[in-house]
């Protein structure tokens, strides 16, 4: 990395607990076949050795490998720390579970030269599930319009932006942030406003591995039942958003409580589950009273009596 160029990509990588794994996301981020990248790593008050690991790669490459410390504040405090002290004009921000694949950033740099900056650029990225079984997705041209493409994202028709896979325009990132009252589905508040408010852009490669374990925070009903009621509130901001975005929130709360309807249902509490079903009917009738949760739903009801 050249000490005089201007820097384009800065990789924030949020680490809590994370001894057992981070090494995997490191060494994805030092193997990149594209070198001109800052690696900056956040310790959220972590308990293990998570700092002492971060803190020894960092002594291997001073120059582009930083570790950065704060009292636990969850993940969305954490990369805003980290964006806040990037030096590029791009953050990617990678889970410390997760991995780069090692043409990522080139991808992305490619990406760019060849058809110019944006806010948000995204590709695609494999998941491995818990038994080991891989499944890849792929994101199809989005359209570039805002408003489309934020309604695209909130209903999860497409593949869209997700960790490790997303470039984010640091200026706009910074201005809005990531929400830090919020440990889980801070990003899709993030996302959805930066595709309302910026310009965004797909490219079909995939950059990214996400790594399915059950201690991380994809697995927590927990975190997700209790981000459900907020994660509206933050988002559908009249601060942030023109009017014509607003209205999309009565279809999300009413996905969000499907959300939780299925969380619940997996997880047994069927009554509970039953409720958020009930509520998301009454926001958006035509969400809820499609074949797939409507069976799931009569199937709940089955089960009980049955019992």
């Amino acid at each position: 990395m050249s000490p005089n160029a201007p820097l384009l990509i800065s990789v924030i990588v949020p680490a809590y607990q994370a001894e057992g794994f981070l090494t995997r996301a490191l060494d994805s981020v030092v193997a990149q076949s594209d070198t001109d990248w800052e690696l900056i790593v956040v310790d959220d008050g972590s308990r293990d050795g998570t700092l002492a690991l971060a803190r020894r790669y960092a002594a291997c490459d001073p120059a582009r490998i930083r570790v950065l410390t704060q009292c636990n504040a969850g993940p969305a405090a954490a990369r805003n720390c980290g964006m806040a002290a990037a030096r590029g004009s791009y953050v990617l921000c990678l889970d410390a579970d997760d991995a780069l694949l090692p043409e990522a950033i080139a991808r992305l740099r490619e990406n760019l030269n060849r058809h110019g900056p944006v806010d948000l650029l995204f590709g695609g990225h494999t998941v491995v599930r818990l038994d080991g079984s891989r499944k890849t997705l792929i994101p199809k041209a989005w359209s570039g319009d805002p408003q489309q493409d934020f309604r695209t994202f909130l209903r999860g028709e497409e593949v869209g932006p997700s960790h490790g896979a997303v470039l984010l325009r640091r200026e706009l990132a910074c201005r809005l942030g990531y929400p830090e009252a919020l440990r889980n589905n801070e990003d899709v508040v993030l996302f959805a406003q930066m595709l309302a408010l910026g310009r965004s852009r797909s490219l079909p490669d995939v950059l990214g591995v996400k790594y399915r374990h059950a201690a991380s925070l994809r697995h927590d009903t927990h975190s997700l039942l209790q981000a459900g009621p907020q994660v509206a509130g933050l988002l559908f901001d009249p601060t942030r958003l023109p009017a014509p975005f607003l209205a999309a929130r009565p279809a999300f709360e009413a996905d969000r409580h499907l959300l939780c309807f299925r969380t619940l249902t997996r997880a047994g509490r069927q009554q509970e589950a039953r409720r958020h079903f009930h509520q998301a009917l009454r926001l958006h009738p035509a969400a809820v009273l499609r074949p797939g949760p409507l069976f799931k739903y009569l199937r709940t009801l089955w089960r009980e009596m049955r019992s």
